[in-house]
């Protein structure tokens, strides 16, 4: 259970981009400013590169640079790289964009947020870092808190999130991520309340519903327990969590009998 729970702290990042395609469309980069997103792009697993315009990307050299894109299209590039699962293409365009923009908060945080996936934490705080210093975003204070996390530094990681919801206080991740802090930290009560605000502006989520399940169990609060388990089996989709989660199903249910 608590690999699936730690596991799931990582679907902050897909729920970052799910919401700002529905509950959060204002974050779209298609907000932005001529040259630069307005809310840097989150990676998340399944994030997808969004339609380039052909005629904007130059034929490829040895030598080529991808001279003359904005700092929006060449993250666009480099999320399109990310999303064949091409992580050094991606990184190689984004150092070349940053030597090119390096006053883009949007190619720090996508370089940071896939520094992130890769597991390199401490390239990915100094790039969100860096991006926080030009700009500072709700999205990108999620990110450098996983960071944080996976160092242990859990009150950064707090930090972060609280900042994070005081700028957009309908940040899924933030309301995910802080509640799944506290769930660790031994602190239920807590933790339920960021996690039922996270079910709530994004129903459709897996990730808020099973953390908030094991809440709730802790809190004697069974049947609800169960029910929010089951919901999380509807709308989960890796198979390794489902088969996890219906283990632990199995368990409480016959806890209950």
């Amino acid at each position: 259970m608590r690999n699936l729970l730690l596991a799931l702290l990582l679907v902050a990042l897909a729920a970052g981009c799910k919401k700002d395609a529905g509950a959060k469309a204002k974050a779209a980069p298609a907000a932005a400013a001529p040259e630069e997103p307005a809310a840097p792009p989150v990676v998340g697993a399944d994030e997808k590169a969004g339609p380039l315009d052909p005629g904007a990307i130059k034929p490829h050299s040895a030598t080529y640079a991808h001279s003359g894109l904005s700092a929006k299209a060449i993250a666009r590039v480099a999320l399109m790289h990310q999303a064949r699962g091409e992580y050094q293409k991606a990184l190689e365009v984004l150092a070349q964009g940053i030597a090119a923009h390096p006053k883009s908060a949007a190619l720090y945080a996508v370089r940071g947020a896939l520094y992130l996936e890769l597991g390199e934490y401490a390239k990915a705080i100094a790039d969100l870092t860096q991006s926080l210093k030009l700009h500072e975003n709700p999205d990108v204070l999620v990110n450098r808190a996983l960071a944080y996390k996976a160092f242990g530094q859990r009150e950064d990681a707090r930090r972060d999130l609280d900042r994070a919801l005081e700028l957009d206080p309908h940040s899924v991740a933030a309301w995910f991520n802080r509640g799944t802090l506290l769930l660790e930290e031994g602190k239920p009560e807590e933790a339920l309340k960021d996690l039922d605000r996270a079910v709530e502006l994004a129903p459709d989520v897996p990730g808020p519903y099973f953390n908030r399940a094991v809440a709730k169990w802790q809190l004697g609060r069974r049947e609800e327990a169960i029910k929010d388990l089951e919901r999380f089996l509807e709308l989960a989709k890796p198979s390794e969590w489902r088969e996890t989660a219906k283990k632990l199903l199995e368990e409480w249910k016959r806890a209950e009998d």
